[in-house]
């Protein structure tokens, strides 16, 4: 008997998208920096499309970043998602007096980690995507 579409599940059909492009790009460059890049790319495919506690999702991205250094692009990449998932954190689980007050989790400050992190899944994926430096 086949099981009715929900909510949940097209986010989770964007993910695996996300994963089948990635692991195409790894396998079509497999070196060591294209991997690096894959596994940010699809720790971040998770962020973005998976809908349940996906905070932890964005952690590894800022590991296998680094494993992409001194690229420009890395570097940049790095810096941006580092402030990103801080922001989110701060916002998804804020600490008890000020500092939870000032980054809200829903408004355009949400909207604009969203868009960071969204940003940064692109960017990962162009840099999967570009022949070695």
């Amino acid at each position: 008997m086949a099981r009715p579409t929900t909510f949940a599940t097209c986010p989770t059909g964007a993910a695996g998208l996300l994963w089948a492009i990635v692991f195409l790009a790894i396998w079509r460059r497999p070196t060591a920096t294209g991997l690096a890049w894959g596994l940010a790319a699809a720790s971040l495919a998770a962020f973005v499309g998976l809908t349940t506690m996906h905070e932890r999702y964005a952690y590894p991205a800022l590991i296998f970043l680094l494993l992409a250094w001194p690229n420009r692009l890395a570097v940049g990449t790095w810096i941006v998602l580092s402030v990103a998932v801080t922001l989110n954190l701060v916002a998804a689980v804020p600490p008890t007096g000020g500092p939870g007050a000032w980054i809200p989790v829903s408004g355009p400050l949400g909207i604009a980690g969203s868009v960071a992190i969204t940003a940064v899944l692109g960017a990962t994926l162009w840099g999967l995507r570009r022949r070695a430096d």
